[in-house]
């Protein structure tokens, strides 16, 4: 109770400071979620979609194959680029 005011007024400000650090990480983590993690697997899972589709119907074989050998060149070349 005999402490001096500016020990409480710093001791707020530790508090705040804690709570925007929690705040940042927070939004950090949800930030990532959001435009990584989420995009990443509904591509995953449309291409596994796709994929089985391609696989099980001799129709689309064909076009997937020269979809995927298309995707192969133009990532070796940008790759090595």
């Amino acid at each position: 109770m005999q402490l001096p005011l500016r020990f409480h007024l710093e001791r707020k400000r530790r508090h705040h400071q804690t709570l925007e650090n929690g705040l940042q990480g927070y939004q950090m983590l949800l930030h990532h979620l959001v435009f990584t993690v989420l995009p990443v697997t509904a591509q995953l899972a449309t291409i596994i979609r796709d994929s089985a589709c391609a696989f099980t119907n001799p129709c689309f074989l064909p076009s997937s194959c020269a979809a995927l050998l298309c995707y192969a060149v133009a990532f070796s070349f940008f790759a090595l680029r």
